[in-house]
């Protein structure tokens, strides 16, 4: 999460960009897993004011879990190592069974994992079908 953060630059620009495009994803997850609320971070009284630095460190630090960290990474942000490995296991059973029982039938394939690259995919075609007044904006 932090590093997809940090590829985005540092900074006030960096949080201004954020913010524009995955505002509503960053002041849920900044109300669930901190309490706090965006616009009092940002314009609220001075005690309750947080710096961008404050405020880009809070982003950074966000658990696997947050609507930010799903936006930036699609479903297989979800995913954690032990999903993977159960899916190896996984993979890895039905072969033996499937060679225990001769070879017969299908040879057994993958579970496919979802990918960011698939999130990606996705949006572009999402983002298209809106170009064309398909579905709405």
């Amino acid at each position: 999460m932090a590093e997809a953060v940090r590829r985005r630059g540092g900074g006030i620009a960096g949080l201004h960009g954020l913010l524009a495009e995955h505002g509503e994803a960053i002041e849920a997850d900044l109300h669930r897993f901190y309490g706090i609320r965006l616009r009092k971070a940002l314009y609220g009284p001075q005690a309750e004011r947080l710096s961008a630095r404050e405020l880009l460190v809070r982003i950074r630090h966000l658990p696997q879990e947050s609507a930010l960290s799903l936006a930036l990474g699609g479903p297989a942000a979800r995913l954690t190592v032990a999903d993977h490995l159960l899916v190896r296991i996984e993979h890895r059973l039905a072969g033996a069974n499937w060679q225990r029982g001769g070879g017969k039938g299908a040879r057994p394939k993958p579970v496919k994992l979802p990918t960011a690259e698939d999130a990606r995919r996705k949006q572009s075609y999402v983002r298209r079908l809106r170009n064309l007044g398909l579905i709405p904006a």
